[in-house]
């Protein structure tokens, strides 16, 4: 009887070895033609969660996963349509601009007066009027008796804007710093202000389009003006180390204004080291920041009172401290070719004054890495902010992060961008 049960044991036994050996070849090759059929699943990448997996928490993903298949709503539809149209005739615009100019020798001084000879009619008119409540004075300032409502605003105008000073006046004089990034026409019609620059460029920026990052990475890209040519002239030398002069360094001046701020920009030294700062006839509202740079080396920041113009000053360089980190997203997200901009409070050097001195701006790499060479006494007290100021000049734009001395100088340093920016 025992024989039996073994017996009997041993068959069952070689039936279920049969069974799970057919099961397991049968997985086998459905697993084979799985992976043969959708070769990404086999893969190591992670694989995005199916629209109908995601929970109402998750619905504002959607459109970051689907951003370039999602259908546009009508109303983005429409405000693609619109922009594109004047995209066009601000084209046209600029183009019947210089061609005036050209002919006449001076700007028009209403955008109708190149109607009918250097554009139709029909490139005076937006397809989209919106009323802008950041420049409620946009009709007075760009006021044109040949249109009811003006659809653009043409920055060389002989209108009489500020100090008894045309638009084409403070706009030639912004050029002559900014460069040719200066915006020759505008439009209000949109979040985002268009603006077609005096080369040609059509670009993006808020309101204020002098300290956006957007016309920094315009003048970075092709270089700034040669500055101001009539009113005072400030002589700055910059030395090395051992007081050799410092030849070729840069100097860095903020706080001139012609009328508007003027920026923050590079002139150079020369073979004698000196540098030669226009800051033109409004030297009463002239607060001179100095600060020269060349590889490897850095200068503290000189600074003036109102109305006090620094002649003979010297800039000193020392071997400059190198700060570096990463710009991430408020999802902490690197950030490739952002602007981070770097600013000291007043308690740190001392200025008795309640607005932020300037410091630098630099922008970051392909991976969201940034560096910046700084002298070694002011890496204390620096904050650092992205994409600010965002139109608002240096000395008005609200203070960033503080920035932990440590990391940066250990090279890891995180820059966040500020909750509601």
């Amino acid at each position: 009887m025992r024989k039996t049960h073994l017996i009997f044991l041993g068959i069952v036994i070689i039936g279920i070895s049969c069974l799970l050996g057919l099961w397991m070849a049968d997985s086998t090759t459905q697993s084979t033609r799985h992976t043969q059929t959708h070769p990404k699943t086999a893969s190591s990448e992670k694989p995005s969660p199916l629209l109908s997996d995601l929970s109402p928490e998750d619905s504002s993903t959607v459109k970051t996963m689907n951003n370039s298949n999602d259908p546009l709503s009508a109303e983005e539809t429409e405000i693609a349509r619109c922009k594109k149209i004047d995209i066009e005739h601000m084209i046209k615009l600029h183009q019947g601009i210089l061609a005036y100019l050209k002919k006449q020798g001076h700007y028009p001084e209403q955008l109708s007066q190149l109607v009918p000879e250097f554009v139709s009619a029909e490139m005076l008119k937006s397809p989209r009027q919106k009323v802008d409540t950041s420049n409620p004075y946009f009709s007075i300032e760009h006021a044109d008796t040949g249109v009811a409502k003006p659809s653009y605003a043409f920055e060389f105008s002989n209108i009489e804007y500020r100090d008894g000073r045309t638009f084409a006046e403070i706009k030639d004089a912004q050029r002559s710093e900014w460069g040719d990034v200066v915006p020759m026409l505008r439009s209000f019609a949109y979040d985002k202000v268009i603006n077609i620059s005096c080369r040609g460029d059509v670009y993006e920026t808020q309101l204020n389009w002098e300290w956006d990052s957007a016309t920094l990475d315009l003048a970075d890209q092709y270089g700034w003006g040669p500055g101001l040519t009539g009113g005072e002239m400030v002589k700055v030398r910059v030395l090395l180390p051992d007081g050799s002069p410092a030849s070729g360094a840069q100097v860095w001046a903020d706080g001139r204004n012609y009328s508007f701020d003027l920026p923050n920009r590079p002139f150079t030294a020369d073979s004698d080291g000196w540098a030669s700062i226009p800051v033109g006839t409004d030297t009463d509202r002239t607060a001179l920041a100095l600060r020269a740079e060349m590889p490897g080396y850095a200068s503290p920041i000189n600074r003036s009172d109102r109305g006090k113009l620094p002649q003979g000053a010297s800039l000193t360089l020392a071997p400059s401290q190198r700060i570096s980190g990463t710009a991430v997203s408020k999802d902490g997200k690197p950030m490739p070719h952002a602007r981070v901009f770097f600013q000291q409070t007043p308690a740190a050097v001392n200025t008795g004054s309640s607005l932020q001195p300037p410091v630098m701006s630099v922008t970051t790499d392909s991976q969201g890495r940034w560096s910046a060479q700084v002298h070694p006494n002011e890496v204390a007290g620096l904050t650092a902010t992205i994409s600010q100021p965002g139109g608002t000049p240096f000395k008005l734009a609200p203070l960033g992060t503080p920035l932990n001395v440590n990391a940066a100088k250990a090279g890891n340093a995180i820059v966040t961008v500020i909750p509601g920016k």
